[in-house]
């Protein structure tokens, strides 16, 4: 064969090769609506994976978000972030990022220390809690714009797990989901040790949703004692439900117990759904701090309430009232489209054309119309 042929053939496999290894490298690996990522863990000494879902419009803006932790990340991930969507799309619960919490030894990794059965098949629970607190929080937060409050959730033996963290961490997750927890192993020593935990923790105050399905044997006796034991610290400020399943087993309930268990954590965030309309920007405003208050990080009005708002006042010609309204929409949202489009609308209807312009122009304080729309197509379905 011709040198120059050999060569040839060389170096296009090298560059094949090269390409190859950059995409390997550079971007990873796609799952579901979300990435599959690695973390060196000096807890495990090992490599762990674990999912990120970003909400949409993650990267046009600069919010920070809540964080959902989902045990069983490799089984759960895809229909909880399908979930979660849904109920941010609803309005029922804030956009936040989801992390599917992958194990490589769940049996090991999801119990806590105790008589759990043959030595090294179990009881592992202290060291992933360790490297949740101390490399995957971390990394998350540095990585991604996060807010000062963490769910975890878990189901079956994760869910043993969450209640596990819960006491164990009761400051660092703000919200537990626990689905069916398997409270029956170690003769019930989950359950004496939260006994002991809510005696000892009178001002623990953070929500905990619990839930099971139409089962039997130690799962369902040892949850109903957990509950019973609950009920009885009425005087405990924490925000506490449960939900019985029974229609759905096991397996089944964790869609409905997921579904019902972050519309609790997040009850009254859609003013809709109150009881009493908001009928006034006012009372809106004040219902959104009281849920800052309650969560512990800022929760702005979402925009659609200021457009509503804004709307009503236009057409009723109450252009003073309308011009308010844009103002505290500003100050909150001041690079918004919607709103750049607003100000727009209410002076073509004044007839002060001229001021209509110049907020399509240059001379408007914020970048092109045409800028924004370029910037948000290409941000618009990327994920980090």
């Amino acid at each position: 064969m011709h040198p120059f042929v050999t060569f040839n053939k060389c170096f296009s496999l090298a560059l094949l090769l090269l390409f190859l290894s950059f995409r390997s490298f550079a971007q990873p690996e796609k799952v579901g609506m979300g990435y599959l990522l690695e973390i060196d863990s000096e807890v495990f000494q090992e490599t762990r994976q674990f999912a990120v879902y970003a909400p949409e419009g993650y990267t046009a803006s600069e919010n920070r978000y809540p964080i959902l932790y989902v045990l069983d990340g490799e089984w759960n991930f895809h229909f909880v972030t399908g979930l979660v969507k849904q109920l941010i799309s609803s309005g029922d619960i804030p956009p936040m990022l989801v992390v599917g919490v992958y194990h490589k030894n769940r049996n090991k990794e999801l119990t806590p220390p105790g008589p759990n059965g043959p030595s090294g098949n179990f009881g592992g629970a202290g060291k992933l809690l360790t490297h949740l607190v101390d490399e995957l929080h971390p990394y998350m937060t540095k990585q991604y714009r996060t807010q000062p409050y963490s769910l975890l959730l878990g189901h079956s033996f994760g869910g043993l797990f969450s209640l596990y963290a819960m006491r164990e961490k009761p400051s660092f997750f703000q919200a537990i989901l626990s689905l069916s927890p398997s409270l029956g192993r170690n003769d019930e020593f989950e359950l004496q040790q939260a006994q002991s935990f809510f005696t000892n923790n009178p001002t623990y105050s953070e929500s905990l949703f619990l839930a099971l399905g139409n089962e039997g044997g130690a799962t369902y006796y040892s949850t109903q004692k957990y509950v019973k034991e609950l009920f009885e610290k009425e005087e405990l400020p924490m925000r506490f439900s449960f939900e019985h399943f029974e229609k759905e087993d096991h397996i089944s309930m964790t869609i409905p117990g997921i579904w019902k268990g972050l519309k609790f954590v997040f009850e009254g965030y859609n003013p809709d759904k109150l009881p009493a309309k908001l009928d006034e920007l006012y009372l809106v405003e004040s219902h959104f701090r009281m849920l800052s208050h309650r969560y512990g990080y800022n929760i702005f009005v979402p925009e659609r309430y200021y457009l509503s708002f804004f709307r009503e006042q236009l057409n009723e010609k109450e252009w003073d009232y309308a011009f308010y309204i844009l103002e505290r929409y500003k100050s909150i949202y001041p690079e918004s489209l919607d709103l750049i489009q607003a100000y727009i609308d209410i002076h073509t209807l004044m007839g002060n054309l001229e001021e209509a312009e110049k907020y399509r122009g240059e001379a408007f304080p914020y970048p092109k119309v045409e800028e924004l729309i370029r910037s948000n197509s290409k941000e618009k379905g990327r994920v980090f």
